[in-house]
């Protein structure tokens, strides 16, 4: 018998809605403590709306514990919810009261996200109750929102739920397989588990897809009730009921694979337990007529010598087919597009940009990395994300696809990586570090680290210190990866007390150099302002303000460079598709405005915006044939007097605040006959009809009413602040008398006229020595200092001690700081070709060459709320640049690789890199030194184990939507 519930988990059945789609669970009582009635109940919805996120409207906070059961929730019905709460007491703030029009959004409505029994059945007519199962491919804070357990208790109590619905409930679980993770599972495993002897007896449950087999067979001895003897597992077709038809679990595969790679949803396991004289009979009970007859017929002898001949055969006449189709190759090797599998471009950009790396990639094109495989590293990941990523670089450069879906090794990175699993945006870099160091430990050429002591300095030198840490270093390190890609930092920590003065000198590996951007701390905005008098011409004018701000200090700033009466008269808006977008109050940071995407136009207005005796009034232009959030023209904003208000005295402002827009008239100022006399009986003595409409808005103008006539009484009370309006123009009018591109006119101040400032463009040389210059730690950051024994703002100090032949360099674009996370989206200038290193490296001993040439370029578009990866990658074969944006590959301009947008670059050693037509020499990819201090020259780690980052002292974190 089938449970309700998720693993057990049981609810209450809450109350049958009312008859009228509101309160579902009756009138709201009072609260025994608060004495809380429905007043009080909207402040409690307001303060959970307030508690849940802005764009998901999910909860904030992370699941506490594991078993912690949360609810996924329809995003259609919470959106309703919002615009229900939101609305109700608006006359209080001065807004439209849209709680009649809107209603509340009824019992809680999953439908939409729910498949019901007619679907699951196959019927048409069948019934529409919910069988509690979610429709596939939905997406979390598009489709549904994730809710705590107080939220959804909170919501169920003053709603309830929609007849013939469960509530959807997930527990926490822990996930993932190495980096564990608590989180909940939206699409869990369903399985049906039945008895060997008992196949039509069926319990469904549902299991994480991160599961074993050891899990279901533990939870399946449970609910079957069978005794803790020897068990296998099998595959049962309940349709096709024939031994055939069964297939063996092996427990064997409990450590190598997911539950999701060994079963698929809604199958039947069926639980086979050894007797108690160890046999297993296989047989089902003979009143089924329909149980299977006997147990899987016994594995097919070994093969003969004569048919293992004609396999080998058969194996080299497909490697011959293999040859003949590389050789025949439609496309250039490695110009080979990613798929993107939903917000993945951040794993196609640093795939591309480490996939040509050559040295890299050949190294796993000619399979020296199957015998250098680790499998037994603890650290490591059993070798299968250096095997999945040979398959994909093999794919890449076989020349035989132009694209190819990267979906089998991004499931690999989910299972040890489970911030990579989902369609989650993720920071490309996170994932490049994460792909370096998982390949070193599955490549790492040391089977058993030793214990290896850290040493202090004390005083010795630096080369000796060097020397010894890397040595120490390779003791327990030692790949492909570290050959390549680890070089060496020296940081020095110096204790500030006089009477200790204590000098730390360490030596550590580093993979990649993460670089601080330099900023001027300034931001250029460029804004339109428009005049209180329509009759003065619209300013197209640039201002430069400092990097952090509010709106007041922006409106004082163009209220001193435009020679204005007040600051407190201008009101800040960014328009977007003839509507705005967002209007600022004078509170807020500008911060948030982004300087190359955002249109802003000031609007100066005839009164203070918070002046009591006016309201400030916002008119957007649409038609009646269109939909309401369809409009043309520039919106107008002004301030309107209480005092003498009618609708008249709106209209008339309107028209006159619009002028520009409705500039076409005749030589006497009247506007042009757009109506037909002939539709009234009486064409001479008809009065023109209004050339538009006035209807009371919202700011996201989902619904119009007729403006009510309180906003014209005396009582200023009544009156509000805001005041949004459409002007509705009939399609005639419109055409007749509307002038659009006028309103797009305007006049170019003398900032603008000022050549632009190359104080944002800088090179990659400002960055290294804002990377090696000596910092003071904050309090927060404090040393504990070994000699005085006391935490200590000491001193800090990086400097790159021996590079590697690889040089993968992070600019970090994103910032971080107490109000807001930016993105600098500054120009970093740096070379393609000999970029000279050795100025930087300190080791006085003498090092390889150290000037460098790009091969690859990772790029991030957009900013933290939403961005783009795309990637400029070097061929090895034909010495051109292409541009990789997902699955599309183009040819690039190499003056197009420099741009603001570049946030990963990879450099190789100039000596290093293989021309068009050079062979290559795999014993330089096994990357052995060419004297035995090499290594100690150019890499190093003190006894810790490999961790392929640098020594930054800040972490990034991006997650930006293709």
């Amino acid at each position: 018998m089938v449970e309700n519930g998720v693993n057990g988990i049981t609810t209450k059945k809450p109350q049958e809605p009312s008859v009228n789609g509101g309160d579902t669970a009756g009138p709201v009582k009072a609260n025994a403590k608060t004495g809380a009635t429905g007043a009080s109940q909207l402040e409690l919805e307001r303060r959970l709306l307030s508690q849940l996120s802005a764009q998901t409207l999910s909860s904030t906070r992370a699941p506490g514990a594991v078993g912690e059961v949360w609810s996924l929730v329809s995003a259609n019905w919470m959106r309703a919810w919002r615009r229900y709460v939101n609305c109700r007491g608006c006359e209080e703030d001065g807004e439209m009261n849209e709680a009649e029009s809107l209603g509340p959004p009824g019992p809680i409505d999953n439908s939409s996200i729910l498949v019901s029994q007619a679907e699951l059945n196959g019927s048409v007519n069948g019934s529409t109750s919910s069988s509690g199962r979610l429709r596939p491919h939905l997406l979390d804070g598009v489709d549904y929102s994730r809710l705590a357990p107080e939220a959804w208790q909170q919501l169920l109590g003053w709603y309830g739920l929609a007849p013939g619905q469960v509530p959807v409930l997930r527990p926490a679980r822990q996930l993932g397989r190495l980096s564990r993770r608590l989180d909940i599972e939206p699409y869990p495993l369903r399985l049906r588990l039945a008895a060997w002897d008992r196949p039509n007896e069926q319990t469904v449950r549902e299991f994480s897809r991160t599961d074993s087999l050891s899990d279901v067979s533990k939870e399946a001895v449970r609910l079957l009730k069978l005794a803790k003897r020897p068990f296998r597992l099998w595959l049962y077709d309940d349709a096709a009921k024939d031994a055939a038809n069964l297939r063996p679990l092996p427990t064997a595969a409990d450590a190598c694979h997911r539950l999701d790679q060994l079963v698929f949803d809604d199958q039947c396991l069926l639980l086979e337990v050894q007797d108690a004289s160890g046999c297993w009979k296989g047989k089902l009970s003979a009143g089924d007529a329909s149980a299977l007859k006997s147990i899987p017929p016994p594995p097919l002898p070994p093969p003969s010598w004569h048919q293992s001949q004609q396999q080998k055969v058969l194996q080299q006449k497909q490697q011959n087919s293999q040859i003949l189709q590389q050789q025949a190759s439609p496309y250039l090797p490695g110009v080979c597009g990613l798929a993107n599998l939903g917000n993945s471009c951040f794993m196609n950009s640093a795939l591309q940009a480490l996939s040509n790396v050559q040295m890299l990639t050949d190294y796993f094109l000619s399979n020296k990395w199957k015998s250098e495989l680790n499998t037994d590293n603890p650290l490591g990941m059993r070798g299968e994300v250096a095997a999945g990523y040979g398959r994909l670089i093999s794919d890449m450069w076989s020349g035989r696809y132009s694209s190819i879906s990267p979906r089998q090794f991004k499931q690999t990175l989910g299972r040890f990586a489970p911030q990579f699993s989902g369609f989650q945006q993720q920071d490309s870099q996170e994932l490049m570090a994460f792909l370096l160091d998982g390949l070193h430990e599955d490549l790492n050429r040391v089977r058993a680290k030793p214990y290896v002591e850290v040493k202090d300095a004390n005083g010795r030198p630096d080369q000796v210190v060097a020397t010894e840490a890397w040595r120490d270093y390779k003791l327990r390190n030692d790949s492909a990866i570290v050959d390549l890609f680890h070089g060496q930092l020296k940081s020095t920590l110096v204790c500030p007390d006089p009477g200790c003065a204590k000098i730390s000198v360490t030596f550590d590996p580093f993979c990649y150099l993460s670089l601080p951007l330099p900023t001027d701390r300034s931001k250029q905005l460029i804004y339109h302002l428009v005049r209180s008098d329509p009759n003065l011409p619209i300013i197209r004018a640039k201002l430069v303000l400092p990097y952090e701000g509010r709106i007041s200090q922006l409106c004082s700033e163009i209220a001193r460079q435009m020679k204005l009466k007040s600051a407190d008269r201008l009101l800040v808006a960014d328009v977007y598709k003839n509507r705005f977008y967002g209007v600022f109050s004078h509170e807020e940071y500008y911060n948030s405005i982004n300087c190359g995407r955002d249109v802003i136009y000031v609007y100066e207005l005839d009164a203070p915006i918070y002046s009591p005796d006016h309201t400030v009034v916002k008119v957007f232009f649409n038609t009646t044939a269109d939909r309401l959030d369809n409009c043309f023209g520039l919106p107008v904003v002004f301030s309107a007097p209480h005092e003498g208000l009618t609708y008249e005295r709106l209209v008339e402002m309107v028209t006159k605040k619009a002028s520009k827009l409705l500039s076409i008239r005749n030589e006497r100022g009247e506007f042009p006959v757009w109506w037909d006399p002939t539709d009234n009986d009486e064409a001479s003595d008809c009065q023109p009809p209004p050339l538009f409409i006035l209807r009371r808005t919202n700011t996201n103008l989902s619904s119009e009413v007729q403006i009510p006539d309180s906003l014209f009484n005396s009582d200023s009370l009544s009156k509000p602040r805001d005041l949004y309006l459409a002007a509705r123009f009939s399609p005639e009018a419109k055409r007749a008398c509307c002038n659009e591109s006028a309103v797009l006119q305007y006049e170019r101040h003398e900032s603008l006229q000022a050549s632009a400032s190359n104080a944002n463009r800088r090179t990659l040389s400002d960055c290294l020595k804002l990377f090696t210059a000596e910092e003071q730690l904050g309090k927060k950051d404090a040393w504990h200092c070994p000699k005085c024994k006391k935490f200590q703002c000491a001193t800090k100090k990086f400097d790159i001690w021996a590079l590697p032949k690889v040089l993968v360099v992070h600019l970090k674009r994103f910032q971080f700081d107490r109000i807001c996370r930016n993105k600098i989206d500054n120009v970093i200038e740096f070379p393609l070709t000999g970029l000279d290193m050795g100025a930087w490296a300190i080791n006085p001993q003498p090092q390889a060459p150290a000037t460098y040439s790009l091969v690859s370029v990772a790029n991030h578009f957009g900013g933290l709320g939403g961005g783009h990866y795309t990637a400029y990658g070097l061929n090895c074969r034909d010495q051109r640049w292409y541009e990789f944006d997902d699955s599309i590959v183009s040819p690039a301009d190499p003056r197009s690789v420099v741009s603001g947008a570049a946030y990963l670059l990879v450099y190789v050693r100039s000596d290093l890199v293989h021309r068009s037509g050079e062979s290559v020499e795999l014993d330089r990819l096994t990357l052995a030194p060419a004297d035995p201090d090499d290594h100690a020259d150019n890499n190093g780690k003190q006894s810790s184990d490999s961790s392929c980052t640098s020594d930054s002292d800040e972490e990034e974190d991006l997650m930006d939507v293709s």
